[in-house]
C-alpha cells in the first residue's frame, strides 16, 4: 500500500499560511510524496523484535493514493520533499523512544 503521509507540523504550516492569506477555494493537503506504509512504519520503529503486519479487511477497498499538491505549494510557498519527510519521521522516532 502506498500512502501520502503528512507530518502535523507541515499541516499546521499549510493552515497558518492559508489563513494568513485569507485564501478561498479548494486545496489538496498532503506531502505529494508516495510512500509505502511499511517503509514509513520501519522508519519510525527501531526495535527489530517487533514484527509489523499490515492486513486489509476483505471488504475494505483501500487504494493507493498520493495527492497533487501543486496548488497549495504554489500558493503557500511551503516546500516539502523526501528529505523534509525523513527529518520529520526521525523526530517522531525520537519522541517514540523517549515515551516508550
Amino acid at each position: 500500500m502506498i500512502k501520502d503521509f503528512l507530518p502535523i507540523k507541515i499541516l499546521c504550516l499549510y493552515f497558518e499560511k492559508l489563513f494568513s492569506f485569507k485564501s478561498k477555494g479548494t486545496f489538496n493537503v498532503g506531502s505529494g510524496i508516495p510512500l509505502p506504509v511499511n517503509k514509513f512504519v520501519n522508519s519510525i520503529v527501531d526495535n527489530k523484535k517487533i514484527k509489523i503486519i499490515i492486513k486489509n479487511k476483505k471488504r475494505f477497498k483501500d487504494k493507493n493514493y498520493c495527492f497533487n499538491i501543486h496548488k497549495i505549494k504554489k500558493f503557500t510557498g511551503v516546500k516539502i520533499n523526501r528529505v523534509v519527510l525523513k527529518e520529520q519521521f526521525f523526530n517522531l522516532k525520537k519522541k517514540i523512544k523517549l515515551n516508550g
